[in-house]
């Protein structure tokens, strides 16, 4: 005796166990998506998504389509003639919900629904839908009206679980009619009435019969669904792979940037040093200049005065013998100093920042941006490898190669540093020199590289990165002299506005000494331009007339 108590508890512990594992995962299959609460009266949709009937289905609105959107899938189904009350309601969720209530061993909760004393309740009539007492119970199975409809204990639902809750179906067309047939070609559960109307002439069996056969069909369906929602969990393994990647590159490169930045901020502010003090020593060059000017004008003006102060003396005072013997004197002197002169040319407001000025400072670092990776060899020179400059202002034109842009790397998106000397040939004679130049990205991938040179003949000019040479590099430039009837546009100091009519003019006069040049312009006007004074450009030449 002792040992068959011992068992049923285990067995009980056992039960206990597997009813509340039972209880979680039925609470997740039970839950509304839309108000996320347990299904009441729940309705699938022919996407297989249910929600409960009420609110949740009647509130969602219907298109002017007669369509509903699935709020899970967004799929949209064509609603039934009588409204979404038509849509199949899902049985097997209504009994896992009733098996729920069962499971959940809350004994005050469940109470008779059919008398008025509200006793706890022991059964369930599958018919009515409702719980039952001891009294109910029996009465139901005694009463003309109900003894014919099937019941089942709660404790059997507990112990045999939903397979104790089968659902008598009625047809939705003929409602007493019990769903008992299965058409074949409509794949349709029909009754009997439906054999003689709206599937006359179809081929039809018992559903029992033909259960087998759909739940193989079923059994296929179900085997390719979790292959294609393996796949899909895959893809998105992959997906969350993908940006855990992306989070980590852009945690990545963001310090690679800053550390980027902050190498240009130091070179920046390094040349911006060199270029302060510079500009320092060429003021303080500039004041001494002007202040040996003005001792030099200011000993003359004493001159002056005390010539202009003895003449006014000797003419308020003087007698006229007195007169008489300065006259010689005072004449030599007023000769002399009347002939003093100032050259205001000596004296002159000097333009002491200029673009000119910025690239002699930025000859070897230009201000631009160069990422870390950047190779000499993702990158070409457009065109040919030999050209001719005009002495002053040449351009070149530099690629990122196609077969590195994919992937795209990141510097495709930003300038290159690159460094412009030239091996300047004469007589035999060779040296090497830096070249000033600026940098314009024209695009993703491509630069435009403006360069000066202040010499004439041939050069190999050549564009290294990091100290490698692109390929096109040395690059041959037959250096030449601006000369009359050169072609021009507006050039990289440009600031007159639209005086060009942004046109090309063309060269009508040097001013060699001035490094000044006039052009006269398509639009008929001519103006003078700076080619070199001040350290600036106005101009760039052009191959061809536009």
């Amino acid at each position: 005796a002792l040992k068959n108590k011992v068992l049923r508890m285990r067995s009980i512990r056992k039960q206990l166990k597997m009813t509340k594992e039972l209880i979680g995962q039925l609470e997740q299959s039970l839950k509304c998506p839309i108000c996320s609460h347990r299904l009441r009266d729940p309705k699938v949709l022919p996407c297989l998504h249910s929600f409960c009937l009420l609110p949740c289905l009647t509130d969602l609105s219907i298109g002017e389509d007669g369509r509903l959107e699935c709020p899970v899938c967004r799929e949209k189904h064509t609603v039934p003639k009588d409204g979404v009350t038509k849509f199949q309601t899902n049985f097997t969720l209504q009994n896992l919900a009733v098996l729920l209530e069962v499971c959940e061993e809350k004994p005050d909760t469940l109470r008779c629904g059919n008398g008025l004393d509200e006793n706890p309740a022991v059964g369930r009539c599958l018919q009515c839908e409702v719980y039952l007492c001891t009294s109910c119970l029996t009465l139901h199975k005694k009463q003309v009206a109900t003894r014919g409809h099937t019941t089942v204990l709660l404790e059997q639902i507990k112990a045999e679980g939903e397979k104790t809750l089968p659902h008598p179906q009625n047809c939705s067309l003929h409602e007493n009619e019990e769903i008992k047939l299965y058409c074949r070609k409509c794949s349709r559960a029909i009754c009997r009435d439906c054999t003689l109307v709206e599937h006359r002439d179809h081929e039809f069996a018992f559903v029992k019969d033909i259960a087998p056969e759909i739940e193989k069909r079923i059994v296929n369906a179900h085997g390719d669904l979790v292959k294609k929602e393996s796949e899909f969990q895959e893809h998105i393994s992959h997906i969350d792979k993908v940006l855990k990647d992306t989070a980590a590159q852009e945690t990545t490169n963001v310090e690679k940037i800053k550390a980027l930045f902050a190498g240009y901020a130091k070179e920046l502010e390094t040349q911006r040093d060199k270029l302060l003090s510079t500009f320092k020593e060429q003021v303080s060059s500039k004041e001494k200049q002007i202040s040996a000017e003005k001792d030099k004008v200011s000993l003359e003006l004493k001159k002056l005065t005390s010539g202009v102060q003895f003449c006014q003396q000797l003419l308020k005072s003087g007698s006229d013998v007195q007169k008489a013997q300065m006259d010689f004197q005072v004449a030599e002197r007023l000769s002399s100093l009347k002939d003093v002169k100032w050259d205001k040319s000596a004296v002159f407001l000097t333009e002491w920042w200029s673009e000119g000025d910025s690239m002699d400072a930025f000859s070897h670092s230009q201000m631009i941006v160069s990422p870390t990776g950047a190779r000499a060899s993702s990158f070409a020179l457009e065109g040919s490898s030999a050209h001719c400059g005009i002495l002053g202002h040449c351009q070149l034109v530099i690629k990122l190669k196609e077969e590195a842009k994919t992937p795209c790397p990141l510097y495709a998106e930003f300038s290159v540093l690159v460094q412009l000397t030239a091996k300047v040939g004469d007589d035999g004679e060779e040296s090497v020199a830096t070249i000033p130049h600026t940098i314009r990205r024209t695009g993703v991938g491509r630069w435009v590289v403006s360069y000066f040179l202040k010499i004439r003949g041939r050069c190999d000019v050549n564009v290294t990165l990091r100290s490698e040479h692109v390929t096109g590099s040395p690059l041959s430039v037959d250096v030449q002299k601006l000369s009359v009837g050169t072609y021009v546009q507006r050039g990289p100091s440009w600031k007159w506005g639209g005086q060009d009519g942004n046109k090309v003019g063309i060269v009508v006069d040097l001013d060699q000494m001035r490094r000044w040049v006039t052009v006269r312009w398509e639009t008929c006007h001519t103006n003078g331009y700076r080619w070199g004074a001040d350290g600036s450009y106005d101009l760039q030449p052009v191959e061809f007339k536009k």
